[in-house]
């Protein structure tokens, strides 16, 4: 939606004449890294702080490991998506800005498929797509093991439309790792209730036994204290024959 409305504002044209001072900003530099890296560094670290060492942090992970067991928790998991969404979109919008900086232009179909590159970022950092799990240090991790992909792939004189295949391939390979961690995950789970079961139904089995020897004991005693009484009632009788 928002590409289209930049396109339909600008006619599919750039936009130009910037003030000076934005591209002089951007391409700045504070001990040997260019603004842009102290943007990234800067906005990952508070990211990092509220998702680590804050209570909304921690209601975020709730509601991606389990979103019906934080409701019942009390958390307002509509509250907490919708804020995550905003978040989101501040960093997009920081990360156009950025871009902004770098080409000194506008253009509506800049960045195009950018969006997959953050996905597959994401996920190469092991972060879990169904929730639950995830890092910014991690995050910004895979963002930088995609630019070493892709210049990689620059030194080999691989071609753009080919860059797109071999990073897809990895996006591909990351997602399946995620669902065979998902199934071994869920596979040892059910080793382990199975385990738990057996074991609850052998200390069961165990249980049972010792209440039927405990019922024989007592069938026995009754038993003996039957006899006892038959015979203390047999002896008076005994004495009183002549």
């Amino acid at each position: 939606m928002a590409r289209g409305l930049a396109r339909e504002i600008t006619a599919g044209n750039t936009v130009g004449n910037l003030p000076g001072g934005w591209k002089a900003w951007w391409s700045g530099e504070f001990i040997g890294l260019r603004m842009p890296i102290w943007v990234a560094l800067g906005l990952g670290v508070v990211y990092h702080i509220i998702l680590r060492y804050s209570r909304f942090g921690l209601r975020i992970y709730a509601v991606g490991g389990n979103a019906e067991a934080a409701r019942r928790a009390g958390i307002n998991v509509t509250r907490v998506r919708v804020t995550v969404f905003v978040l989101g979109g501040l960093a997009v919008a920081v990360g156009g800005f950025t871009l902004l900086g770098r080409v000194n232009v506008g253009q509506p179909n800049a960045a195009v498929l950018t969006e997959l590159y953050a996905v597959a970022a994401v996920v190469l950092g092991g972060t879990n797509l169904f929730g639950g799990r995830g890092s910014i240090p991690r995050t910004l991790a895979g963002v930088l093991l995609i630019g070493v992909i892709r210049n990689s792939l620059n030194l080999l004189n691989v071609s753009s439309n080919m860059q797109d295949v071999w990073l897809g391939v990895v996006f591909v390979l990351a997602m399946t790792s995620q669902f065979l961690r998902r199934y071994l995950e869920r596979w040892a789970n059910r080793s382990e209730d199975t385990a738990i079961e057996v074991e609850v139904e052998h200390e069961l089995d165990e249980e049972r036994r010792a209440i039927e020897l405990a019922e024989q004991s007592a069938r026995s005693a009754d038993q003996e204290l039957q006899d006892v009484e038959q015979a203390e009632q047999s002896a008076p009788s005994t004495l009183e024959q002549p």
